[in-house]
């Protein structure tokens, strides 16, 4: 199987759609309509869509506010008394064991 850009002629609008053109094993070629999702003023900013998966098995998409990172703040303050709480137990043990 390989994949290729393509398109179609959108009847006689002069205009065309943009594809994925798909071979299959016999040979038979089939157009996927391509979905983009672009920042409407930027038109080179396109959002992927990639494995998250560590097999890659998995595809999604996911949509952020990149302007906003006050939820990291809050993930930083909780990884940083996780870290702590870790540090505490890690001398807790080491007494015990010695």
């Amino acid at each position: 199987m390989s994949i290729t850009e393509g398109n179609l002629e959108v009847g006689d609008t002069g205009k065309v759609l943009d594809t994925t053109v798909v071979e299959q094993s016999d040979n038979t070629q089939a157009h996927r309509e391509a979905v983009v999702v672009t920042d409407a003023e930027n038109l080179s900013a396109r959002a992927n869509v990639k494995s998250v998966l560590r097999g890659g098995t998995g595809y999604g998409a996911q949509v952020r506010d990149v302007e906003s990172i006050s939820h990291l703040e809050s993930i930083s303050d909780t990884l940083d008394k996780l870290l702590t709480e870790q540090r505490t137990t890690n001398a807790l043990l080491k007494g015990i064991l010695q």
